[in-house]
């Protein structure tokens, strides 16, 4: 569960890899990893090319990584930025120091969060607070927003739709049963409905941009709880609720 990348999360916990390069749309570098008990990164979009990648949205897609530990990520992520992305996306690397960096502590996410994540969440932040972070609350409205718009589908479902309908059709009924609930979803999207959600998508993380400016990071817990069992994720539905 968490997302399309969850086999590498599964190989990289079952010792048959070290380091997955996955792709992130909406969580897929980030989720799995964190319900596999694993490391996940999402790297900001535009940083590195995403040629290559199989798309699922052009407008939301980006690269990640995914490795057992921080250590080996930090080793990874090291090692390829310095092909892939611009020198002056390097030179915007944050700092090994946490003293003076400034954290907001984004309480959008911690609504209905259950004490068996709550818990370890707030003692990470505990953490950082030690080592010299400047930890602040964040409200963040806008997330609310873009979940909005997620759950619509109107921005990434047509575009995926498209690319399998043009590029693979045979493809179609092998479809993972999450993503193919998306895919059929897409098909009722109208063109205008895909625009008017990227123009509010681009209106939103403008006001959020300008709303964490004064911040270096800004922290939530990744997922809502513990990691479903088969049985709780039996079908698309269920298992959107994981996605």
């Amino acid at each position: 569960p968490g997302g399309s990348s969850s086999g590498a999360a599964a190989s990289l916990l079952e010792g048959s890899a070290v380091l997955a390069v996955v792709s992130d749309t909406a969580g897929s570098a980030r989720m799995p990893a964190s319900l596999g008990g694993v490391v996940g990164l999402q790297i900001s979009a535009g940083r590195w090319p995403t040629d290559g990648v199989v798309p699922v949205s052009r407008t939301l897609d980006t690269v990640g990584l995914m490795a057992r530990s921080v250590a080996d990520l930090h080793m990874a992520f090291t090692a390829l930025d310095t092909a892939l992305s611009s020198p002056a996306g390097q030179q915007n690397s944050p700092p090994v120091s946490l003293a003076g960096m400034r954290f907001g502590l984004c309480d959008w996410f911690l609504d209905d969060v259950p004490a068996d994540i709550l818990a370890p969440f707030e003692a990470a932040v505990a953490e950082l607070g030690r080592a010299g972070a400047a930890i602040s609350p964040l409200a963040l409205p806008e997330l609310g927003g873009v979940a909005g718009l997620f759950q619509r589908g109107a921005v990434f479902a047509p575009e995926f739709a498209s690319f399998i309908a043009s590029a693979l059709p045979e493809m179609r009924p092998l479809l993972e049963q999450g993503i193919a609930y998306w895919f059929d979803r897409a098909l009722a999207v109208p063109a205008a409905d895909r625009l008017a959600a990227i123009a509010e998508m681009r209106a939103l993380r403008a006001t959020a941009a300008a709303r964490t400016s004064a911040l270096d990071v800004w922290i939530a817990p990744t997922v809502p709880g513990t990691a479903p069992t088969l049985a709780e994720v039996a079908t698309p539905r269920d298992e959107l609720a994981w996605n």
